[in-house]
This record gives structure tokens, sequence and C-alpha cells, in this order.
């Protein structure tokens, strides 16, 4: 399938469940929209040597759950995307998110008010957006969601990485000023659009960067009606529980429409491990857990606008 419009349309997977038994009514597979991480991220969300997102949509598929995943425009455009004048998180993210929605509500399997968005890492600070812009939708749900701006999770993890004494710890002092300079400007008053991107995080200009300060992921999950899941892994050194998912908590935890949940030995990918995460976990094989697939099919399960003449496949 294709999202989007122009010359910046992308690629995604539809993911639909098959269809078995008889049943003269069916109403449509609930389908869960996924959005990915920051950067040039694939439908399968691949890192290193792992695809959480392949994993979770077949996963969910033999759970009688739909799923869209889409290769961001950061992939497939990558170098002319970049080159766009003034390019912000909204254009990153919400035209192919939205559309994605939009064609799962109209698709012939699939529960028209039974779509949900998903977000991972930066796509959890995006998700609750496309939640609340479209009354259709289902829900939100956030895994391994930031709470402070992604710039500010990446000097943490950058001092995370350094305190583990490896050696990329030889020239991380520098890359860490660097990077806490960079997110105090962006942080800052003094922001405006002619500020240089070579002096702003990752390198991106600073339209990205006054955009994202519109995304409030916490305060929009907080003000929705609809039922939010939030799910953390606590071995996470990227997105982690004391600086981002308690803060979550705080906001949530006394909201009915809103489940929390804290997997022990899971780290930002939602892959199992016994000991401290590390990028280097990232280059070895693994699956997300089985775990956070069942309990993710459930929660969608049971907050789908499903008939019981529905439950039933054809």
């Amino acid at each position: 399938m294709k999202l989007g419009r122009g010359k910046f349309k992308v690629e995604g997977t539809l993911c639909l469940p098959n269809k078995t038994g008889e049943q003269t009514e069916f109403s449509g597979f609930p389908c869960v929209v996924f959005l990915a991480g920051s950067g040039p991220c694939d439908r399968d969300s691949t890192i290193g040597e792992n695809k959480p997102f392949k994993d979770l949509a077949l996963g969910l598929a033999s759970q009688r759950i739909a799923s869209i995943r889409f290769d961001k425009v950061t992939h497939t455009h990558q170098k002319t995307f970049r080159k766009r004048k003034g390019i912000t998180l909204t254009d990153e993210y919400v035209e192919h998110a939205m559309d994605a929605v939009l064609q799962a509500q109209n698709h012939p399997n699939i529960l028209p008010h039974g779509v949900f968005a998903l977000g991972h890492s930066l796509g959890a600070v995006v998700a609750p957006i496309i939640t609340a812009m479209n009354n259709s939708t289902a829900g939100c749900i956030i895994m391994a969601g930031p709470a402070e701006p992604v710039y500010r999770c990446l000097v943490r993890q950058l001092r995370y990485i350094m305190s583990l004494d490896g050696p990329e710890a030889l020239y991380l002092n520098k890359q860490i000023d660097a990077t806490q300079a960079q997110a105090e400007l962006a942080d800052s008053d003094k922001l405006t659009l002619s500020t240089p991107a070579k002096k702003l995080p990752f390198g991106i200009g600073p339209s990205y960067w006054l955009d994202y300060r519109k995304f409030k992921p916490i305060e929009t999950c907080a003000s929705l009606k609809k039922p939010v899941l939030v799910m953390q892994g606590d071995r996470d050194y990227q997105i982690t529980i004391q600086d981002d998912y308690r803060h979550w908590e705080a906001a949530l935890s006394e909201k009915q429409n809103v489940q929390l949940r804290i997997y022990e030995r899971l780290n930002h990918l939602f892959i199992s491990g016994s000991v401290p995460s590390t990028p280097i976990e990232y280059t070895v094989p693994g699956n997300l857990d089985e775990q956070v697939v069942n309990d993710l099919a459930k929660w969608v399960t049971e907050n789908s606008p499903v008939t019981p003449e529905a439950q039933t496949l054809i």
C-alpha cells in the first residue's frame, strides 16, 4: 500500500489475519497503526539485527488483529526530505500516519471504529496527536514514550554509555558537551527560524524543533477520553523508568481509561535480556517479547467496538 501524497509517498504493509470458520456477518478486524521511532526507520522498525514492528505485526495477526506499518519518509526520501526547507516533526509523521488511519477505517475487512494508533519512542510523541485528530480512532498505545524532548534523552543516553567504561567513553566527553549545548539552545527563547541547523540537535533545522514544542504527548493522553495503554521495558536505557515512565505514571495513573505496564528484563525494543542494555545488544538477533504481544492483543480486543456476532471470523 502507498501512503501520503505527491513526491513524498511511502510504502506500507497491511497485515491482515487469516479468515477461518464460518460466519454470515463479519464486522471486521481491529487494526493498529504503527509509528516508528526517530531517524530513517523502515516499516519493520529495523534496528541492528532486530525487527520489532514485524514481530508485533505477525504476533497481532495470529490473534485476529490487523496492523499497518510503513517506511518513514526519512527512510524512503532521506536526502530529498532533509533538503526540504523548514521540515518539521509534523512533516515527518502526521500526513502518512493519518492516511494510514483513514485507509484502515475504509478497508472492508477492518472495523472502522476499531483503529488504534501505536507509537514507539519518538513515534509515541506523535501517536496521541494522531489519536486526538481523528474522532473515530479507538485509542492510543505508547511504547517507550519520552517524557522530555528526544535531544534531552540523547544526552542521558550518552552519559549512560560513558558510565559503562567501554571504548566509546574515550571520545564521549566532547560529544556530551556539544549535545548538551545543542539541547539547551533548542529549549531556549533564543531559538528562532534563523538559528543555524549545525548548532541544533542532530543537525536538524529550527523549524523542526519549534514545531516539536507543539507536541505534548503526556498532556494530550491525559485529555483523551479514549483508552490509552502505556508500556515500558525496565532495561531500557534510552527511555527510562525514572526519567520518562514515572512522568507518564504521575499524570495518568488515576485515569480509568489508562493502563500502565512495566515489563521486567525488556530493553528499548521490548526484547528480553538478563544484563544491562547497551548499543551492542541491538546487533544480536532477538524478538519482541511474547508477553507484550499477548497483553497488547488482549487490550486491543477488549477496547474494540466488536459486536458478539463479529467475534467469529469468516
